[in-house]
């Protein structure tokens, strides 16, 4: 498991800075093995990985106190991808729950309300709108939606991000994938 994710944060890494001297270039298909079951993550050993990515959350947003950023951490590793999911959350909203964006977006993972509000309400994710300001309930409904994109996208996640972002953006997938490689890299280095 170790020599795992050694190497593929070394794989990510050397990818990022191939794709920082090259631009925008899609060479990072980093494909998921396709299941009929929901893709389950690798569990975070619990204690000194948790309050490693507390740290790491609270150094990534100057915003939010050390109880919310426990909390945000508490609620991402239920999920599947949760350290893919904290690195969205830092591109996405600086890791603040109240945020909201210029289209509307809402929370830590920027959920559209327009796009996906009758899908979640269905779901029985949501009941009204203002529910994706809970913290809990935006990172479940922030991982489903991603989750829905990376099965849309065959698993290749440079594209699910794009998905999930609505548009093509190398330095957005960049930021993401340089965020997950930091992740990788404390959780391992903590777990040493």
């Amino acid at each position: 498991m170790f020599k795992n994710r050694v190497f593929i944060v070394g794989l990510v890494l050397s990818l990022s800075v191939v794709m920082l001297f090259f631009g925008n270039v899609n060479i990072l298909p980093l494909k998921v093995p396709k299941s009929p079951a929901p893709i389950v993550s690798e569990p975070i050993p619990q204690v000194r990985s948790e309050e490693a990515l507390v740290e790491w959350v609270y150094t990534h947003s100057n915003r939010i106190s050390k109880n919310v950023c426990k909390e945000i951490v508490k609620e991402a590793i239920k999920m599947p991808k949760p350290l893919l999911l904290l690195a969205i959350m830092e591109v996405e909203s600086n890791f603040v729950p109240t945020a909201r964006s210029s289209k509307n977006a809402i929370g830590l993972m920027q959920i559209l309300p327009s796009a996906w509000d009758k899908d979640l309400i269905k779901r029985g994710d949501i009941k009204e709108r203002r529910d994706l300001y809970d913290i809990g309930t935006n990172v479940k409904c922030g991982s489903y939606i991603f989750q829905l994109f990376l099965t849309q996208s065959k698993g290749n996640i440079d594209k699910a991000l794009e998905l999930y972002l609505g548009s093509r953006d190398g330095a957005y997938v960049k930021r993401i994938l340089t965020n997950l490689a930091s992740l990788y890299l404390l959780v391992d280095v903590k777990l040493g």
